[in-house]
């Protein structure tokens, strides 16, 4: 599954992706991002937090996980700790 461009936040998904990453640095730039979209925005994070789930339920590109995984960091809730800790034992089959 790729990201669907359809929505702006599957677009801001697809276009920042690639720098949405694990670390401490990246993930305040990643905030900072994600707040100025929701104030120009108010549906965008919740929205953004539902295309990343569904691309953690239904994609196998490791890029587009990693992509999601980072955003959920951002946005997710705990409702969607259960999965995450799916993925997480399961990394090594799709690694």
């Amino acid at each position: 599954m790729a990201i669907d461009k359809s929505t702006y936040e599957g677009l801001f998904l697809h276009r920042y992706g690639p720098f949405l990453r694990g670390t401490p640095f990246q993930y305040k730039l990643d905030r900072d991002r994600i707040i100025e979209e929701s104030k120009a925005h108010p549906e965008f994070a919740e929205n953004l937090r539902k295309i990343s789930l569904s691309i953690l339920q239904n994609s196998s590109n490791i890029r587009d996980l990693d992509t999601a995984l980072s955003a959920l960091s951002v946005v997710g809730v705990k409702e969607d700790k259960p999965l995450i800790e799916t993925l997480h034992r399961f990394k090594n089959e799709i690694l």
